[in-house]
């Protein structure tokens, strides 16, 4: 069985992992309390239910889980079953300092990799399974934009990692514009490199659009923002043009960017 030991304000970033093993594997080989425990039951005994069954037990470091009792306990209760046949593989979720009594031991760092990286190396560990009929399955996009209209011509973008550090830094303006009518660019970095594909993607499976991209090498890091902006040609631009943000991942793989809108610069928080 694999255990998926985390702190419930995680689920965000806990959960699209979860499902995918569950895919995979099955539910009565996946202890995550979102099926593995029910309403009225004992969460102490199906804790212990679920370790005495535990062949992967891996615990996703975050700083709401180093505060919880109920995971620490989790954690450490494990860790003593070492010998016992758990393989016990800390995953280090946000940038923080793994606690010195499990820094010994190798672990997966999903706040470097991201989640994709995440599972493959899971799935690595426990070994390839049969796959079964897909579900619903939660979904975390770490990338989130501010935007405001600087001017009558021009978005202004703020686009930032919300939890771990994204190793795509490709940012897909998807628009029915080309090169003559609007520009993207990129504010704030000192190396970036732009390009622009004609009718490069479908929204809706009904709308064929034009790609504007421009991509920081480094990738994308929690803690630091990229400035963009995506400016208008001509007034008449404006009024017909519509942008949508995409984040470009492994795989060609597009995932749209989180759009929150401002009315000007000044509401844009600091990022944490």
């Amino acid at each position: 069985m694999i255990f998926i030991s985390h702190q419930h304000k995680d689920k965000e970033i806990v959960s699209p992992i979860a499902y995918q093993l569950e895919e995979i594997y099955g539910e009565d080989n996946v202890f995550y309390d979102d099926w593995s425990i029910k309403p009225g039951e004992n969460i102490i005994e199906r804790m212990n239910e679920g370790l005495e069954r535990c062949q992967f037990f891996f615990y996703f470091i975050t700083e709401n889980s180093l505060k919880s009792p109920m995971v620490t306990l989790e954690w450490t209760n494990a860790l003593k079953e070492r010998s016992a046949g758990i393989q016990f593989i800390p995953v280090r979720a946000e940038d923080i300092n793994v606690p010195k009594i499990i820094s010994a031991l190798s672990y997966l760092d999903m706040s470097t990799n991201g989640i994709e990286t995440t599972l493959r190396q899971i799935q690595d560990i426990v070994s390839p399974g049969v796959e079964k009929k897909k579900k619903d399955i939660p979904t975390f996009n770490n990338l989130q934009a501010y935007v405001t209209h600087e001017n009558f011509n021009s978005f202004y973008y703020v686009i930032r990692a919300k939890r771990f550090f994204e190793p795509s830094g490709t940012i897909v303006a998807a628009t029915n514009l080309d090169q003559t009518e609007g520009e993207f660019k990129a504010l704030n970095a000192p190396m970036y490199n732009s390009g622009f594909s004609e009718n490069a993607l479908t929204l809706n499976n009904t709308e064929v659009m034009n790609a504007f991209t421009i991509n920081f090498p480094g990738g994308i890091r929690k803690g630091f923002d990229f400035e963009a902006s995506f400016n208008f040609k001509e007034k008449e631009n404006r009024k017909s043009g519509q942008v949508y943000l995409f984040h470009l991942k492994e795989g060609d793989k597009l995932e749209p960017i989180e759009l929150i809108t401002v009315i000007s610069k000044d509401q844009i928080p600091q990022p944490s």
